[in-house]
């Protein structure tokens, strides 16, 4: 993996003299992982530890870590490489796409309820509502609408017309809201008309809209840097704008932005810069990793926001200050770096001051990386323990503590670029992650 991610960065910095900065950020197509590989030693046959297992596209096999901690339960497979967070759903089902075109309905038990074919690639997380829909958007603009039975509600899907990479946002009267490449944010109902159109400043893409605490503002991003707060009102008087305001407060936004429970917005951006809004639009504050942005901010319930970046690092923030940062890989005490290590290693481009890290300043003289230090490019999720689970294009899982320190590992054999997913019955928490072309329950 080691040698793929260096190489990877050997190609950009070739090709960087024509293409500038953007090379490190079009992230290339992932190689199919292979049906056995590791597969023994990272879920054993609960029959027979030693049996050699073949792991089938749509199917799932179960894992015999026995609670292991760090270790899947089971494994579901797709034919192709999972582009999407994992989304819980009505009867505990969680919903995947995979870019062989297909929506995925999963049960706790990693068996496939049912499966919904879409006319196009599909690259955004899909949306699931109380009573059992499932809305998906694909890169021709199609928004599909899937009942509980993984049937199309909608005959023909709406046609959105540009380009769609952002995932659909449903409010409570379920009015599915979808941003397009076209700078277009609709207001779609469920029985697919559209109820309005609010046209941005420049592309939306990626960035997937969010709720104000009220619902009564929805705020996006877009590939200019503005971060727009929209009306959510069906309709609006003539002298009033669909839009409270629209800032431009860095070069260029993709990630989702967070909100927080005092109504403060949190977006990160390529200039590197995790800024907080107030909800008039003002910056409250900043805070630079150096790298690119592109995940959404998690925000505990200390009010402390965990974000990664290209930097390699995850962050600890509260009130615009460092806590702690954490590294991507393992790092082990008193071993000398390889020369694939010394060849790869980036300086570290955080310019502010952390009260700590991970590893300390003081052991990280000498040290080897399992888990080569890479991008950090997906959110994290946050456990009612106070937990930290976040993946990194490294092909690794963290578990993190809420102080910085590492609590455990897994090597998820392909690159964890989608945000860890927790589920709780109201008395114990899974926790599941897509990586490469499976999804893994693991034992948290």
């Amino acid at each position: 993996m080691l040698r793929r991610f260096a190489a990877y960065l050997l190609v950009c910095a070739v090709v960087g003299v024509t293409v500038g900065t953007a090379c490190r950020h079009v992230i290339p197509d992932r190689p199919q992982l292979e049906a056995s590989g590791l597969l023994e030693s990272i879920c054993p046959d609960p029959e027979n530890p030693k049996r050699k297992r073949v792991l089938q596209a749509g199917q799932r096999i179960l894992c015999g870590h026995k609670g292991r901690r760090g270790y899947p339960k089971w494994i579901f497979q797709a034919s192709e490489r999972i582009v999407s967070t994992p989304k819980p759903g009505l009867g505990n089902a969680l919903f995947i796409s995979s870019l062989d075109r297909t929506l995925y309905a999963i049960d706790t038990n990693g068996n496939r309820k049912w499966s919904f074919r879409t006319a196009d690639l599909v690259v955004s997380s899909p949306a699931a509502t109380p009573d059992g829909t499932v809305y998906i958007a694909a890169k021709n603009g199609m928004l599909y609408a899937v009942d509980r039975g993984g049937l199309s509600k909608w005959k023909p899907p709406y046609d959105a017309i540009h380009k769609i990479t952002s995932s659909p946002k449903v409010s409570t009267d379920n009015t599915i809201f979808i941003a397009t490449h076209a700078a277009k944010l609709l207001a779609i109902s469920e029985y697919r008309t559209k109820k309005w159109e609010y046209e941005g400043t420049d592309s939306f893409e990626k960035s997937t809209p969010e709720f104000s605490t009220d619902s009564q503002t929805i705020y996006i991003g877009s590939k200019d840097g503005y971060l727009h707060a929209v009306r959510t009102n069906d309709s609006l008087p003539a002298t009033q704008e669909r839009h409270r305001w629209r800032n431009k407060i860095c070069d260029k936004i993709t990630a989702s932005p967070a909100v927080g429970p005092d109504d403060t917005i949190y977006v990160g951006c390529w200039n590197g810069k995790l800024i907080a809004v107030r909800p008039n639009g003002t910056v409250k504050w900043s805070f630079r990793t150096g790298q690119p942005i592109l995940a959404t901010p998690r925000i505990g319930s200390d009010q402390t926001i965990y974000i990664g970046s290209d930097s390699m690092w995850l962050y600890a923030i509260k009130r615009g200050k460092c806590k702690w940062r954490f590294r991507s890989g393992i790092y082990t005490k008193g071993k000398p770096k390889s020369e694939e290590d010394k060849d790869t290693e980036e300086p570290v481009s955080n310019v502010d001051t952390c009260d700590a890290q991970f590893p300390p300043e003081a052991e990280a003289t000498h040290y080897v990386v399992k888990g080569s230090p890479a991008y950090i490019q997906a959110s994290a999720a946050l456990s009612s323990q106070n937990i930290i689970y976040f993946g990194s294009i490294n092909e690794h899982l963290y578990a993190v503590s809420r102080q910085g320190k590492l609590l455990w590992s897994f090597d998820a054999q392909g690159w964890v670029d989608n945000a860890p997913v927790i589920t709780s019955d109201g008395s114990t928490e899974s926790l599941f992650v897509a990586a490469g072309s499976r999804l893994y329950s693991m034992n948290p």
